[in-house]
């Protein structure tokens, strides 16, 4: 028995020192060596610490066990455009007790980067518009929904361009050029929506986010006088709706058109940044079934592009990131994370 132990300890500190491994990770996570009073090393974040994360006895086990079976692990040469984060973030760190990594594919940051970044995603994993229709929400709103089916995308995928049109149908809740979607107009919907964004307006920086920060930067206002003189709301309505999309250049997405799309096609962002210590999940409507995730990257608030996990078990090589899952093939590293830092799904 104990050689047994000796060997395990050899073995667990072989492992411990391999270049791809952080004595850190395995010593805080998994065996709790840091003693209360004792000084952390200068490169951790205290609040990945003081937070209880990945600390379930599945998480623990998961982490155990890829320790154990001591595979020689080796970061793959990734294919045209993908690239390793760098320096690494502390999600990884996370991700690697469990024998995963990420990388970050950049797209064009001409304002519709986060478009550009879904469409991206899209593409690599085979979600065309027909695909993508398979997943359409069941319960969208009528006004949407007749927005939806009338739209015509240009291609086999929607183009990013297509994409901004969507989220800013599904943002309003309508499409002045469909008169179906007019039919379903709700006035009343419309003034309180248009009320709660005026009143958002002298709350909103930079610090949110330099894409949420433009899209405040219209003039609301000048729509609500013209409904407090009395004007056809239907009408004050479409010409915002209109006046809006002249206003696209400037105007950049943010999780707010996330929130619109997922509305929409019934997934859900997972969102990584360098800095953080945690993934968030942007904003979930109640009522949504979740039937996809979508991993992107968020940096400095106004940069979207797309991320990809990497399973280092897989010698593959050169290796494609995976960006997108069903809901039923959420890795389990993943979905411990996703369960400790923000709610998996609305149900």
């Amino acid at each position: 028995m104990k050689y047994s132990i000796a060997v395990f300890s050899f073995s667990l500190l072989k492992v411990v020192a391999a270049k791809l491994w952080y004595p850190l990770d395995v010593k805080d996570y998994l065996c709790n060596n840091i003693k209360h009073g004792e000084k952390l090393p200068d490169d951790v974040e205290p609040e990945l610490l003081l937070k209880k994360l990945d600390t379930s006895t599945l998480s623990r086990e998961i982490a155990y066990s890829v320790m154990k079976n001591r595979e020689n692990y080796a970061m793959p040469e990734l294919l045209s455009l993908w690239e390793y984060l760098a320096p690494m973030s502390t999600v990884e760190r996370r991700l690697r007790l469990y024998g995963m990594s990420i990388a970050k594919h950049d797209v064009r940051g001409n304002g519709n980067c986060l478009y550009h970044s879904l469409r991206t995603g899209f593409i690599k994993h085979g979600f065309s518009v027909k695909v993508l229709h398979n997943f359409i929400n069941e319960n969208l709103k009528p006004s949407i929904r007749a927005a939806y089916d009338a739209f015509k995308p240009s291609g086999a995928y929607y183009t990013a361009s297509e994409l901004k049109k969507l989220a800013h149908i599904s943002n309003w809740g309508f499409d002045p050029d469909v008169k179906e979607s007019m039919d379903h107009f709700d006035a009343a919907t419309f003034k309180t929506q248009l009320d709660d964004t005026i009143c958002q307006k002298p709350h909103v920086t930079v610090d949110r986010g330099l894409g949420t920060a433009t899209r405040y930067m219209f003039d609301y206002e000048k729509y609500r006088d013209r409904l407090n003189n009395q004007e056809d709301v239907k009408t004050v309505a479409s010409d915002m709706f209109r006046d809006m999309e002249k206003f696209f250049k400037i105007i950049l997405g943010d999780v707010m058109d996330v929130s619109a799309l997922q509305r929409i096609f019934s997934f859900r962002a997972v969102f990584f940044n360098q800095k953080e210590s945690r993934v968030t999940c942007g904003i979930m409507d109640d009522g949504i079934k979740v039937k996809f995730y979508v991993n992107l990257y968020f940096n400095e608030g106004c940069h979207f592009a797309l991320t990809g996990l990497i399973d280092l078990h897989i010698p593959y090589q050169p290796y494609e990131p995976i960006s997108i899952f069903l809901a039923q093939d959420l890795p389990l590293p993943l979905a411990i994370i996703m369960g400790d830092d923000c709610r998996l799904s609305t149900d």
